[in-house]
């Protein structure tokens, strides 16, 4: 899970546009399937087959007709789970992309609680819900009847194998080959060897099914080539800015489009923003001004063109270092479960008191924080209703990200000296 953590924080803002964020909670939960099935249950899968290829030679050594009758009918009954393994793949790949649309609508509901209380629309919300779980409940109990079918084929091997197995001894007893105690014996074994048997095949249809999850993990656990070497590059090559110097932004040519068959949100863009220059865009909704933000923070990757940060390549300047020279204030940010001090400072650990006090003043909410009965040490999440009262007041929905870095926020820059319109992009 550490790994799968890691690698979806390594993705662009491009995944996270592309993937609900149920899609994303399912593909975690494929995580802790796989994860199930190569620990515990594998050890297990092993023990049994040991166990079961001892039991064969020591069926072998004494009656090698009687031997051969228990291997043939435990190998059927192997052979008739394995038949079922496409179609065992199959529902598990159904039954996780049902799961996922259940846990987007899910969430969506969630989250948009008030609008649909607004609007009146619980029962119709809770009725497309409904349908998604019905979808999923079906595909499960067709795999349950998948299960039955494999249960039903194993069982009538096994009924045939002890038809045969007493058939044989028999005769072989008859004929004075054996004992009847041998074959008793004979008979033990063979229970012991086929329930080891069928433990190992089992385990070997739910390393099929497993594929169904690891094709849902393998988008997040991929790198992309070119982001490897990016991230090989800016770990290379640390960047950092001389306060003296300032920073200077450079969109040159910049394309970009939300996909392969969509339309072009920007077309050869390009601007120039100068060291202590305040540059406003504006434009109607749509014309790309959002997504010009992100790509000049380095959220999307520009298709065409590049853009520069004092003349280096954003694309090989890694996270950390362009946090400490950025900051942003964006629309939609939220906040994370912990106290006041906690979000102000991100979570930095030790905790800086004077530094989180200092932010809180730059972007205005000191006063509300120090109102608080328990201050720094409240409790908020991102619905708190004070929070939005703050950010509405204060100009700014996100102070940590923006106060913590006081050279580059907004509080500290000269006055505006040009605005620029988005028009044409």
């Amino acid at each position: 899970m550490d790994r799968f953590v890691r690698a979806l924080h390594r993705k662009s803002a491009g995944f996270f546009l592309r993937h609900h964020t149920g899609d994303i909670l399912s593909r975690a939960r494929s995580v802790e399937g796989i994860k199930t099935i190569v620990t515990a249950q594998l050890l297990q899968a092993m023990l049994d087959a040991a166990t079961s290829v001892l039991m064969v030679a020591a069926m072998f050594i004494v009656s090698v007709t009687m031997a051969t009758v228990v291997l043939v009918f435990g190998l059927l009954s192997v052979a008739a789970t394995a038949g079922l393994r496409h179609l065992a793949v199959e529902s598990s790949r159904r039954a996780v992309r049902a799961a996922s649309k259940a846990d987007v609508l899910f969430l969506e509901n969630a989250r948009a609680a008030r609008a649909i209380k607004l609007f009146g629309k619980e029962e119709v919300r809770a009725s497309v819900w409904r349908s998604r779980f019905v979808e999923l409940t079906n595909i499960q109990l067709a795999d349950g009847r998948l299960m039955m079918f494999s249960g039903q084929a194993s069982q009538l091997a096994n009924g045939l194998s002890n038809v045969a197995l007493i058939t044989v001894g028999v005769s072989i007893v008859v004929a004075g080959g054996t004992t009847l105690g041998t074959m008793m014996m004979f008979f033990v074994f063979r229970a012991f060897f086929v329930e080891r048997l069928n433990n190992c095949a089992n385990y070997l249809m739910e390393l099929r099914r497993v594929q169904a999850h690891a094709e849902r993990i393998e988008e997040v656990m991929a790198d992309d080539e070119r982001a490897n070497t990016e991230a090989t590059a800016a770990d290379a090559r640390p960047f950092s800015v001389d306060a003296a110097a300032g920073v200077r932004i450079e969109v040159r040519d910049v394309w970009y489009r939300y996909g392969t068959d969509s339309p072009w949100i920007l077309q050869g863009a390009s601007l120039v923003v100068e060291p202590g220059e305040s540059l406003a865009i504006t434009g109607p909704s749509g014309s790309g001004k959002s997504t010009l933000m992100n790509l000049m923070l380095g959220l999307l990757q520009p298709e065409r063109g590049e853009i520069l940060v004092n003349g280096r390549n954003l694309a090989t300047i890694s996270s950390t270092d362009l946090a400490r020279i950025v900051g942003v204030v964006p629309q939609d940010d939220i906040l994370f479960q912990g106290t006041v001090a906690e979000n102000i400072a991100f979570f930095a650990a030790p905790l800086d008191g004077e530094r989180v006090k200092r932010a809180a003043e730059l972007a205005n909410i000191a006063r509300e924080i120090e109102a608080m009965p328990m201050r720094n040490t409240a409790p908020c999440w991102p619905r708190r209703p004070w929070i939005s009262r703050v950010g509405r007041n204060s100009g700014s929905s996100s102070p940590a990200r923006s106060t913590m870095t006081p050279e580059c926020s907004s509080s500290t820059r000269p006055p505006a000296t040009s605005t620029r319109p988005a028009s044409g992009w």
